[in-house]
């Protein structure tokens, strides 16, 4: 698959405000519609998974999905329940065939350890659940270990890493190591935490565009 360049996104605004706004709107429409006008809930619902890819700026076939999130240590901030929430609100709700998530700190936990899952209502509840169970606990950040079980997924077409940025592994290892073995997988990075710290958010930004993603911030 040829790989695709990502241009780097960085929003002025928190785009978990900005989501919330769009969020807010969807379920006014849920209030509005009657439940005999089946036809034009069905069309409100597609507008919100445009919405949803439009706002957050994911790039990638969206076919099979492997959502990466740092459950490190350097995670325990405020805002965690807020990260894990957004997270959650894109398992339930983004355009996708296949799916997993992967929760790293100084270990690697996939939901579903034997690769990608059908995206089926109940399958998302349950991923959905074992986001909600997300602490911030780990001693370390193997964000190297988190790819590459990612990345090892039959069928992953697009990675979505959320990480405040600081690996304990050499990023430069790191971004060597996809370009040895990345044969195509877009891989977008979402900055949490203290990401604009200098050495943490050029990491996120050249990962996701050395390798045909989109980089968030705020």
């Amino acid at each position: 698959m040829k790989l695709r360049r990502g241009e780097l996104q960085v929003f002025g605004v928190s785009f978990l405000d900005v989501l919330s706004c769009a969020l807010g709107g969807v379920l006014l429409l849920l209030i509005l519609v009657s439940s005999s006008n089946t036809r034009r809930f069905a069309e409100a619902s597609k507008d919100w998974d445009k919405t949803m890819v439009s706002i957050v700026g994911v790039k990638g076939d969206l076919e099979g999905v492997a959502f990466v999130f740092d459950t490190s240590g350097s995670m325990d901030t405020p805002r965690f329940e807020e990260y894990s929430e957004f997270l959650k609100i894109l398992v339930l709700k983004l355009d996708f065939k296949r799916f997993n998530v992967i929760q790293f700190g100084s270990d690697v936990d996939a939901w579903n350890p034997s690769g990608l899952a059908a995206a089926t209502p109940a399958n998302r509840r349950r991923a959905a659940s074992f986001v909600r169970s997300f602490k911030p606990t780990g001693s370390s950040t193997n964000t190297l270990g988190a790819l590459q079980k990612a990345l090892n997924f039959a069928g992953v077409d697009t990675v979505v890493l959320f990480s405040d940025g600081a690996p304990d592994q050499d990023p430069k290892a790191i971004r060597e190591w996809l370009r040895r073995n990345n044969s195509g997988v877009a891989v977008n990075t979402v900055a949490l935490g203290e990401y604009f710290q200098k050495q943490y958010g050029e990491f996120l930004q050249a990962v996701a565009q050395e390798n045909g993603g989109t980089f968030i911030g705020r």
